[in-house]
């Protein structure tokens, strides 16, 4: 896959929220859920060996055998809400509070860079997540949201380099 055919995939679900959001804040929805998504990808092979090797760690324990998993399996970050955009698809009604599990249920590391996104101000310290997605759910545009990124965008490592993802910002903020 180029980057341009990226750019196109990841795009085209803006459809989804056309006149909704104005082409200025599109960015705001595109950018954390591809985020999300490549997330999801990288984790997809690990993620059931590494929650089923903590399944019965003690709570004082679980930080140092997520972190040796981690490590043992090349990753940096990982998610404990035993969900991901794809599983969040098979609970339509309830798919705000599941999302907010999930966002919740990310290192701390994925946190921080998720707040990237949310365009707050203050020095409160304290970033509201539920800013990704909130907007989206009162709108009742949640469930197609991640449904087009689980359909359509494989940003799986071995479909899309991490230069690719990198380069995407650069080919979104020229395509809006």
């Amino acid at each position: 896959m180029t980057e341009q055919e990226l750019a196109n995939v990841i795009w085209d679900i803006k459809e989804v929220i056309r006149n909704y959001y104005d082409d200025s804040e599109v960015e705001d929805v595109i950018l954390p859920f591809t985020l999300l998504r490549r997330l999801d990808c990288v984790l997809e092979d690990k993620y059931d060996v590494i929650l089923e090797a903590l399944d019965g760690t003690p709570a004082e324990m679980r930080k140092y055998k997520l972190e040796s998993l981690m490590r043992q399996n090349g990753l940096t970050f990982f998610n404990l809400s035993g969900l991901s955009l794809r599983k969040l698809l098979n609970s339509p009604d309830q798919i705000g509070d599941a999302f907010k599990t999930y966002i919740e249920g990310f290192t701390p590391n994925v946190k921080d860079i998720l707040a990237n996104f949310v365009h707050e101000d203050g020095d409160s310290g304290i970033v509201d997540l539920s800013k990704i997605y909130a907007r989206l759910e009162r709108g009742n545009k949640l469930f197609a949201v991640v449904m087009q990124f689980v359909e359509k965008a494989d940003l799986h490592p071995s479909k899309v380099s991490n230069a690719m993802v990198r380069n995407f910002r650069t080919s979104a903020a020229d395509k809006a």
